[in-house]
């Protein structure tokens, strides 16, 4: 039998009243305790679950307290950005939705899409330009640049050095300058005495030495009176002269200018004669240095024919010799009275500087001779000229217009001074006349270039001569100059 009564939770066996009640062993009693053992292991079980599932949520307390300790942080970390934002907005006056969307506005307000497209292109070619350049591999370090100036001319210190070196050779002292030496007349000197460095300004070696100083020593061997072949003051004697002279250093002689001949007596071929002799002894002497040749000098009036004939001699002798010539110097103060003494044939300052001006372009190599050009007119405009003067030559053009009278024609122009020619006694004079045609007149007519003075003062005139010129009347003249 077994019993009757049993647990309320778990269904155990339990002794009763009942005699009939009688628990088996077997029966209840292993079947209670395997209920019990059951039970206790799946309560046991169930323990050590709830225990993990405990820890777990221990666990994942305390992780949930740790993130609401980091956001409590974050949150105090953001709350001071926003204060510290809201003061960096409050600065830019950025207070509210409609002042952000100004402020917006106005930065979209500045540089355009163009301007940052024409600023890409400017940094775009800066950037080639600056690829251009030179970079390490193609430049020096100071240590490589000062070997280099080392180098340079065997010079043995930097580039400072150098530099020393060259102002020194830029600041030569006059004595080590190269020689030019002055031989000619009373042009250039008015004594029989020579003075090498004479400072007398209306001589034209001193106007040259006030030119060309800073390029030569500009020594003056002339004497008054002097010519190719003056007897005892020859220009072959000024140049023995200064061989002769301690004071001149003859391998520095650069330059031997040769001025005058005015005062030699002698035809074509004597001239060239005499000069071929200067020349030569001339080379003998000073074999390295160049040799300038200027005949004739001459004062404010034209040139004789007799003078050029000399000067084409000289000329000529030059051209033999390997000299070089100076074409035309007679011209250079043709008509500037200013330039001359009253009644005198030597020139004050200023016609020596005039002289020395265009000897000074002779050396340099840019003598092109002395050029003038004017348009002279008669008081009513009706009869006019055009003057140029170069090369040696004078040419004109005149010309009666229409309304012109024979009396307007008949009073002639007034050439300027630089137009003047040579008078004097035939042959050596020139008498120059122009052949005028005209449409209307009856007759042909002649210009005649005339109220020449071969001195010191005057200016040329020219005139119509004929009867019934009529209107427009014109000529063509040109003379030797």
């Amino acid at each position: 039998m077994s019993t009757t009564q049993h647990t309320g939770h778990y269904n155990l066996p339990t002794f009763g009243d009942n005699p009939n009640d009688r628990p088996s062993w077997r029966g209840d009693f292993t079947d209670a305790m395997t209920k019990i053992d059951n039970q206790m292991y799946a309560n046991a079980t169930n323990i050590t679950t709830a225990t993990a599932a405990a820890n777990n949520a221990t666990t994942a307390a305390g992780e949930a307290k740790t993130a609401a300790n980091n956001a409590t942080s974050l949150a105090q970390t953001n709350k001071n950005d926003i204060a510290d934002l809201d003061g960096y907005f409050g600065k830019l006056g950025v207070t509210s939705e409609s002042t952000a969307q100004q402020l917006m506005d106005t930065i979209n307000g500045k540089a355009e899409d163009t301007e940052l497209t024409s600023l890409k292109s400017t940094v775009s070619s800066l950037s080639s330009t600056v690829n251009t350049k030179a970079n390490t591999s193609d430049v020096y370090t100071k240590g490589q640049a000062d070997t280099t100036f080392t180098k340079q001319g065997g010079y043995s210190g930097t580039a400072q050095q150098l530099s020393q070196r060259i102002q020194a050779l830029e600041t030569t002292p006059q004595d080590q300058l190269p020689i030019c030496l002055c031989i000619g007349d009373s042009y250039a000197n008015s004594s029989n005495n020579v003075n090498p460095d004479s400072t007398d300004e209306t001589k034209w070696p001193t106007q040259l030495r006030n030119i060309i100083g800073g390029e030569y020593q500009v020594k003056n061997y002339s004497v008054t009176g002097a010519g190719f072949n003056v007897s005892g003051k020859t220009f072959t004697d000024q140049i023995n002269n200064a061989y002769s002279a301690s004071a001149i250093d003859n391998d520095n002689v650069a330059i031997i200018i040769v001025g005058g001949g005015r005062n030699d007596i002698g035809t074509y071929a004597e001239m060239k004669s005499y000069a071929d002799e200067t020349f030569s002894n001339a080379h003998a002497k000073f074999p390295k240095a160049r040799i300038i040749s200027v005949p004739m000098l001459w004062h404010n009036a034209g040139m004789d024919m007799y003078g050029r004939q000399k000067a084409a001699g000289v000329a000529m002798a030059a051209a033999n010799d390997g000299v070089e010539n100076v074409n035309w110097a007679w011209t250079w103060n043709i008509g500037n009275d200013y330039n001359f003494p009253s009644g005198d044939i030597h020139p004050n300052a200023k016609g020596s500087k005039v002289i020395a001006s265009y000897m000074a372009s002779a050396i340099r190599g840019t003598y092109t001779g002395r050029y003038e050009a004017a348009t002279v007119s008669s008081a009513s405009g009706n009869v006019f000229s055009n003057i140029v003067a170069s090369g040696g030559m004078v040419f004109a053009t005149l010309w009666g217009q229409d309304p012109s009278t024979n009396a307007e024609l008949q009073a002639g122009l007034t050439f300027p001074n630089w137009a003047r020619v040579a008078a004097g006694s035939s042959p050596n004079t020139f008498r120059t006349w122009g052949a005028g045609l005209t449409n209307s007149g009856t007759a042909i007519s002649g210009w005649l270039l005339t109220d020449v003075n071969s001195k010191t003062s005057g200016a040329p005139k020219i005139t119509y001569f004929g009867k019934n010129a009529g209107g427009n009347n014109g000529c063509f003249v040109c003379y030797p100059w």
